[in-house]
């Protein structure tokens, strides 16, 4: 048993294309019954490379599951990730305040028992009572979500460690790094569906790497990296600005206790780096509609832009292919000009708050240098803004409006689709059935 056999094998295929197919539960069980087989001819060695494959398509089946379902774009708070492999444990997801997420923040007791209820008003009581039975199914589908994106994780994990392994020895294979890139690209999207976003763009960074080493700058799988680390990026710098909304001037004590907060500057950054990769994903897809069109992309160094704005950039690479034409691929370059066409949606909103995000960090800077220079005299300074101060940035509500309008969450370019085509060289993918990881099972 190798590596390649299992790709070859009838019922790798035969899983693959359930997942495709969208029946999820029979891929799973058709990869758990090949797992313990294939573990069995490998003398019970979990490590051993003709696992790997296995290991990704059960992982990922699982990770497109939860992605897939309607209670995570409800969810809105974290499933907690274990970071040590093979450890399990009852994950619960929980927000900020140690309550239940999707429940409107309350107690996860029963409605009925706190809610008095005339007796001669068995409506009302019928309602409470289905109100109760909501949240509880609720709370079981969240322990749901946390078990199985607990189980993708490690699944993907013992994927990427057999084939980090086998470069490591020296074999060196396309196929195998592509595998490795789309493996990343996948634990990325787990950390983002777990509103990891730190975590997401380092596994993203890693899977671009290798991408652009192998198909260059022109492909689909590029581009999608650079939209993901774009979008990313952009939510980082959201989720940073949450807790200064929140607690204002006290914001800056809770920055090393609070590891989502972030400083002006920092939310600065963010976003500028979310915005450069929106540009480098929208130069790729430029490149491909070239490409179809049989004209010749321009170099990556002379497309570089000097001066100007984000937005004047990515209107000079949307004009450089509004003529091109090619009526046998046209469904698909049409398709590729409308992300264009929202990625510069998201540009222009992201220059109209970086400018307002800027002018705050110039007077979050200013004031943070008086109050330093009064400590130093001994004196005590006062603010030049009022008691409702959002971080030196401003007392009126226009401000306030305007902070939270610079870190809005970015507009989504590609939706969830049921079944996957095929679009990562050859790597296959598949989701949920029995919920033990086979590599903790004999």
């Amino acid at each position: 048993m190798s590596y390649d056999t299992t790709k070859q094998s009838i019922e790798y295929t035969n899983a693959n294309q359930q997942m495709k197919d969208g029946d999820f539960e029979m891929a799973l069980a058709t990869l758990i019954d090949f797992m313990g087989v294939t573990r069995a001819n490998c003398s019970d060695n979990e490590l051993h490379e003709s696992m790997a494959p296995l290991y990704y398509l059960y992982g990922t089946t699982l990770l497109y599951s939860v992605e897939e379902s309607d209670d995570m774009v409800a969810n809105s708070s974290a499933v907690p990730i274990q970071t040590t492999m093979m450890q399990q444990e009852d994950s619960k997801a929980e927000d900020d305040d140690g309550r239940k997420a999707g429940e409107g923040g309350g107690p996860t007791k029963s409605f009925a028992s706190t809610v008095e209820v005339p007796q001669d008003n068995e409506a009302e009581q019928t309602k409470n009572d289905e109100e109760a039975a909501m949240a509880l199914q609720h709370q079981e589908q969240q322990e749901q979500q946390a078990e199985d994106l607990q189980i993708a994780w490690e699944n993907l994990e013992m994927a990427r460690t057999i084939l980090v392994t086998i470069m490591n020895v020296g074999f060196e294979d396309v196929d195998k790094i592509m595998d490795l890139a789309q493996i990343y690209n996948r634990l990325g999207d787990l950390q983002k569906a777990n509103r990891n976003y730190a975590g997401a763009i380092e596994d993203y960074v890693k899977c671009l790497d290798v991408r652009k080493r192998i198909l260059g700058n022109f492909d689909r799988l590029v581009a999608d990296c650079h939209y993901s680390i774009g979008s990313c990026c952009l939510e980082c710098a959201s989720e940073g600005a949450k807790p200064m909304e929140r607690t204002g001037v006290e914001a800056l004590d809770s920055v090393t206790a609070n590891q989502t907060a972030l400083s002006p500057e920092e939310i600065s950054e963010y976003k500028n780096r979310g915005v450069a990769h929106y540009l480098s994903c929208a130069r790729s897809l430029a490149g491909l509609i070239e490409d179809l069109c049989g004209e010749t992309p321009p170099p990556a160094e002379e497309e570089k832009e000097s001066g100007g704005s984000s937005s004047a950039a990515m209107q000079k690479i949307r004009l450089r292919v509004s003529t091109l034409r090619n009526p046998a691929q046209q469904d698909t370059i049409s398709d590729l000009k409308e992300f264009l066409d929202e990625i510069q949606e998201t540009i222009d909103h992201s220059d109209e708050t970086q400018e307002v995000m800027e002018e705050h960090v110039s007077k979050f800077k200013a004031q943070a240098e008086a109050e330093a220079e009064a400590d130093a005299n001994g004196t005590t300074t006062v603010s030049s803004t009022s008691a409702t101060t959002t971080i030196g940035f401003g007392s009126d509500a226009a401000s306030k409006a305007k902070v939270a309008t610079a870190v809005a969450a970015p507009m989504m370019m590609v939706k969830k689709k049921k079944k996957r085509e095929d679009t990562n060289g050859g790597q296959e993918e598949a989701a949920p059935a029995s919920k033990k990881v086979a590599t903790t099972s004999k």
